[in-house]
């Protein structure tokens, strides 16, 4: 996308490194889905709905592997990640994709109820 934007042009270029340095380990993906959730937040500022959502995808997408192999290591920026998704679908009138979220949803509920039952247990 090409603005005069410098907070839009800055998040432009914190995806564009943090894609670069991207790596399989759960750390350089956090760094990526963090990027690419700043650029969301900036194209909804700039009123880019559709743009901001597709970030926030990407967001998820860049987390999902790693996340799926250590759910309990990346649930909270997952959780941040389809929160932000969620409610851009809703924002841009967009159907939330539902292959793209499944597997994501599950392995959420297990880090979830392992969460409840840890505190149950008073540890």
């Amino acid at each position: 996308m090409t603005t005069d934007d410098p907070a839009l042009t800055r998040a432009e270029a914190a995806v564009a490194a943090a894609r670069d340095a991207a790596r399989p380990e759960p750390e350089h993906s956090k760094a990526l889905a963090a990027a690419l959730l700043g650029l969301s937040n900036e194209l909804e500022r700039l009123e880019n709905v559709n743009d901001a959502h597709d970030a926030a995808g990407q967001a998820i997408d860049a987390l999902k592997t790693p996340f799926l192999k250590a759910p309990q290591s990346l649930a909270a920026p997952m959780r941040d990640a389809v929160s932000r998704y969620l409610e851009l679908s809703a924002m841009a009138g967009a159907k939330p994709d539902s292959a793209r979220l499944e597997p994501i949803a599950q392995a959420l509920g297990s880090v979830m109820r392992i969460e409840d039952d840890l505190e149950d247990s008073k540890w």
